[in-house]
């Protein structure tokens, strides 16, 4: 089922299916496109084929999590931040993750 290419691309890793079904429906119904992923490597291969708008990971995959992912995504060029000062803000910490996510549509 392909969304509608004017939808921005969340990539969701995580590997509790029904936590993942859940945030999946709620972010379509906020007008998100949501491909899911249940392994991190597999992930990293979406990305790299497709870079999504934004990233959803747990920290507790079993073979990586957000915490391995996030310096793998920084060093490659056509994943990292294009501007230092936008990392350093985290914007979704800091002003919440709805904020954060309403500018993306």
């Amino acid at each position: 089922m392909n969304a509608p290419a004017n939808l921005p691309r969340i990539l969701l890793i995580d590997s509790n299916v029904y936590f993942s079904k859940r945030l999946s429906d709620a972010l379509k119904q906020h007008g998100f496109d949501v491909v899911p992923s249940m392994q991190a490597a597999y992930a990293l291969t979406m990305i790299e084929r497709n870079i999504p708008a934004a990233i959803i990971c747990a920290t507790n995959l079993r073979e990586m999590g957000a915490f391995e992912i996030a310096p793998i995504l920084r060093a490659d060029p056509k994943t990292a931040a294009p501007d230092r000062r936008r990392q350093r803000r985290r914007p979704g910490a800091a002003r919440g993750l709805s904020s954060w996510l309403r500018r993306l549509r």
